[in-house]
């Protein structure tokens, strides 16, 4: 009875991963084809078909990018777990999403020199950079990381928490990363569903909806666990727990 209730739970969970799937690329694929036909059509003057053509290159890189955040989502990759100070993966975080931030966002950065991790730099870069980004799409003017040694969660907290706990609640040093923005918030009827692949809750064509899945699912793997709140005054507070060993 376990293995065919397991086989009804991968089934529906496959179910839900093509039908996103479908719906995603839905969008760009019938833009392309409605640009194509106008093209063939012979339809509008030069400037409009170059137009059209450069809306076919959009719409299949909107695609192309879909899918390869899909494929993010669901290969399972060897992690490359190194030792590495808190504030220096943070920091190159930082300096690899700056770039891509409006000039009026403004990031600050709270994390004791002396506090050290074994993680795979480059998933924990995706991570940041995912809440940091997400944070300057929604309307974040600030955004504050936070790093510090804490306690296991609560029992109210642990109820909330996405991730096994199972680690956390065995280890004797926790870290407890905090990303917290000055944005409009999410709804408090989305905060139960905000790390499901394919929910977003921007327009259509502005993101996949595979971002938090994918920062879930890379805290995961790190035996950790990562939680949502709104927080006080407006705007969001993502909080990471990850087990911390001790420095070599």
């Amino acid at each position: 009875m376990a293995g065919g209730s397991d086989t009804t739970e991968k089934l529906a969970a496959l179910g839900v991963l093509v039908s996103g799937v479908a719906h995603e690329l839905n969008n760009p694929l019938s833009n392309i084809s409605t640009s194509a036909q106008l093209l063939q059509e012979g339809e509008g003057d030069a400037e409009m078909q170059q137009t059209w053509l450069a809306q076919i290159d959009s719409e299949s890189e909107r695609a192309r990018r879909i899918v390869r955040r899909l494929l993010d989502s669901v290969r399972q990759p060897r992690l490359h777990k190194q030792q590495h100070r808190v504030a220096d993966l943070i920091q190159s975080s930082l300096t690899l999403v700056e770039r891509q931030l409006p000039p009026q966002v403004k990031v600050c950065v709270d994390a004791a020199n002396e506090l050290f991790i074994e993680a795979d730099r480059e998933r924990l870069h995706q991570v940041l950079i995912n809440l940091v980004k997400n944070a300057a799409d929604a309307g974040a003017t600030r955004v504050e990381i936070h790093a510090a040694v804490s306690d296991f969660p609560s029992i109210e907290e642990s109820g909330r928490l996405h991730g096994d706990t199972a680690v956390l609640a065995d280890v004797s040093r926790i870290l407890q990363l905090r990303i917290e923005d000055n944005g409009p918030g999410i709804p408090e009827a989305y905060l139960d569903r905000i790390f499901d692949p394919f929910f977003t809750t921007r327009q259509t064509g502005d993101g996949t909806g595979l971002g938090l899945y994918l920062v879930e699912e890379i805290v995961s793997e790190h035996d950790g666990a990562i939680s949502v709140y709104p927080r006080p005054g407006g705007g969001t507070v993502f909080t990471i727990w990850l087990p911390v060993k001790e420095q070599a």
